[in-house]
């Protein structure tokens, strides 16, 4: 009985606890949560205009560091007859973003093409794609300033319909 009662604190605190949550310096509860990067922001902030245009913004992001000299790629499979868009966004202000779609055999692939003119904070760019084949294609997003040694965090979605 004894030790039953020496257990009672623990099981209670393992078992009869809240939610977990942490807890900034003022003691505020605060709900445990994945914090979205600000190039996710911008991208899904940009995206939010597919979505009007009746488009769904696919759930998953990639999100990655540009090297200012080097492209980056990213390998999907697109359905014939489906209408995409992929948009890319950067917390660096200033920053000439560039997507180019690529087919299985590295021909670009022609589609139109929209960079923010510097109206909104951040940098993004985004590429329209309607395949005429199903299969494998390769999304390119590289930097066209190389005038700067800093990488860049950027995150990249697709919207479809």
């Amino acid at each position: 009985m004894r030790t039953i009662c020496s257990l009672l604190p623990l099981i209670v605190i393992l078992f009869g606890c809240p939610s977990l949550k942490a807890v900034d310096e003022e003691n505020k509860s605060l709900p445990l949560a994945p914090i979205p990067s600000e190039a996710k922001r911008l991208v899904l902030e940009a995206a939010s205009a597919f979505t009007d245009d009746g488009f769904k913004v696919r759930d998953a992001d990639w999100s990655f560091t540009l090297d200012q000299a080097k492209p980056q790629f990213l390998r999907v499979t697109l359905f014939a007859g489906l209408h995409y868009w992929f948009a890319v966004a950067s917390a660096g202000s200033g920053v000439n973003l560039k997507i180019v779609l690529y087919d299985r055999q590295g021909h670009s692939v022609k589609g139109e093409a929209w960079q923010d003119a510097g109206t909104h904070e951040g940098s993004r760019a985004a590429t329209e794609l309607i395949p005429k084949q199903s299969g494998e294609y390769f999304v390119g997003v590289e930097s066209l300033d190389h005038s700067t040694d800093v990488n860049l965090d950027c995150s990249l979605v697709m919207a479809y319909k």
